[in-house]
């Protein structure tokens, strides 16, 4: 019964850090699903937290009688507390549920992957704090006894590899935790990366192609100008005086400029293949207005 418990905790812990690894992945997910994700991942994290609700309890009863390693296991619980809230504080205000108009986006957005980041990096120190457990826990999902060390090889006191319930912790399990944390770490923050990257790219693109509308526009303005004044003239001269007293007098037409109505130039500033104006709040929209 303990062993079917400990592997169903286990089950649902790799699921929640999958969850939210896969949550940095927003090319693969987009906006919609990315939202849903993030908020099962955290309601999952309430779960676990509430599974060990008696332990939070007796350390805060505890508190000033604790041991080093029992309190860096509570602050680190704390960060990752503090990281979910940001998360989902700062997600729901950018999100497309509530649709806020907000001016300041990007400061927004940057404190969303600030709060994603810090909560990766305590999520991962809070693993590799429980490498342990995490090894022998994927040992019995397996039943895969590990064997204990022989009488002449023992290993010294604080070393590695450890006994622990019966089992030999070896060096492997540790490696192997750190690896699969760290593989998984990496591609989220790469992920993250490309992701603050892509903004900034496409601005910088986007002011260039504003700059150049701008500057093509004034010199077809002043094209304009001058077959009109040339129009005018030949008009003027094309007129012949007749040999009666009566003067033909040229009556220079009015000449309508037709003003080039203003252009709007819409840009994608994300790679999630929404359609404007659907539901991703990365678009952004430039109105240039024509001047002679």
């Amino acid at each position: 019964m303990k062993n079917n418990q400990q592997t169903f905790h286990l089950l649902f812990d790799i699921s929640l850090f999958t969850g939210f690894i896969i949550a940095f992945l927003l090319d693969w997910t987009g906006v919609i699903n990315h939202q849903w994700l993030g908020i099962a991942v955290i309601a999952g994290s309430l779960i676990h937290l509430l599974w060990h609700s008696a332990w939070v309890k007796n350390v805060l009863q505890r508190f000033a009688a604790l041991s080093d390693k029992l309190l860096i296991t509570f602050f680190v619980d704390v960060g990752l507390a503090f990281g979910f809230t940001g998360i989902l504080i700062t997600g729901l205000i950018l999100s497309t549920w509530l649709n806020l108009p907000l001016r300041n986006y990007l400061i927004w957005f940057n404190l969303h992957i600030a709060f994603s980041i810090e909560t990766l990096v305590v999520l991962v120190i809070k693993t590799m704090l429980h490498w342990r457990w995490i090894g022998t826990a994927i040992r019995n999902l397996f039943h895969r006894p590990a064997l204990l060390p022989s009488p002449l090889h023992r290993a010294p006191t604080g070393a590695v590899p450890q006994l622990s319930g019966g089992k030999m912790i070896s060096r492997r399990d540790f490696l192997a935790v750190a690896g699969v944390t760290g593989l998984a770490s990496w591609l989220a923050i790469s992920a993250v990366l490309r992701e603050i990257s892509q903004p900034v790219a496409q601005e910088a693109t986007t002011n260039e192609i504003a700059e150049e509308n701008s500057t093509s526009a004034e010199p077809t303005a002043t094209l304009q100008q001058e077959t009109d004044i040339a129009e005018i003239q030949s008009t003027t001269a094309s007129t012949v005086e007749t040999p009666t007293d009566f003067v033909a007098t040229a009556q220079p037409t009015q000449v309508v400029v037709e003003q080039p109505t203003a252009a709007t130039v819409c840009y994608v500033r994300c790679n999630h293949h929404c359609s404007y104006p659907g539901q991703c709040r990365r678009y952004n929209r430039q109105q240039r207005k024509w001047s002679l």
